[in-house]
């Protein structure tokens, strides 16, 4: 199989976009075109694997659960400073009900999401940002990077990158069978008579 060694990761993480897309286009059923899909119910993220839900993505998967569930202590639960007092001074100020409005609407507009823990590095003494992609929608995409350090044994959210924007190469919703081939991917091999 040494055809696929030849691929660029870029084209994998592409793939592996397209594939989380589509696979969350399926679990709802579907959408016809034109018409959003509704925010799906969380899922937890792996509740009976501590040790999976204290990893860095499961950190952020979860954070991202209690966000569209609206559960602030949990969401908070996963941060330290210095973007948790930022996150308590706003709660203060606007009141939880605005917070949790904020945090579910900014949740509405993303359709699945993916943490790229293989593209993981470190930017300070024991801090790694993550760069997670999210899939809004069409052909739009949005990639924010998250910030975590071990603190007292947990990982933590301590800071989040401002987002870019972008394109998918297949756009969401896309049937099979009308997505292009992706450049640098060989089409499959003709299929053998019987």
């Amino acid at each position: 199989m040494r055809p696929l060694r030849n691929i660029p990761v870029a084209v994998w993480l592409m793939l592996a976009v397209v594939v989380a897309a589509i696979a969350s286009h399926l679990a709802g059923g579907g959408v016809p075109s034109g018409r959003r899909a509704s925010t799906p119910e969380p899922v937890p993220v792996a509740a009976e694997d501590p040790e999976l839900r204290e990893s860095p993505a499961g950190v952020i998967a979860e954070a991202w659960e209690a966000a569209r569930s609206g559960d602030l202590d949990r969401y908070l639960s996963h941060f330290d400073e210095p973007l948790r007092s930022q996150l308590l001074r706003l709660r203060q100020e606007q009141g939880d009900a605005a917070l949790r409005d904020y945090l579910r609407r900014s949740c509405e507009r993303v359709y699945n999401f993916a943490i790229r823990e293989y593209d993981r590095r470190e930017v300070a003494p024991g801090e790694f940002l993550y760069p997670v992609d999210f899939v809004l929608g069409g052909d739009q995409r949005e990639e924010q990077g998250y910030v975590l350090k071990r603190i007292d044994g947990r990982w933590r959210i301590v800071r989040l990158e401002v987002a870019t924007r972008g394109r998918l190469p297949i756009p969401f919703g896309t049937p099979i069978e009308q997505a292009p081939m992706l450049p640098g991917v060989p089409p499959p091999p003709p299929e053998r008579p019987r």
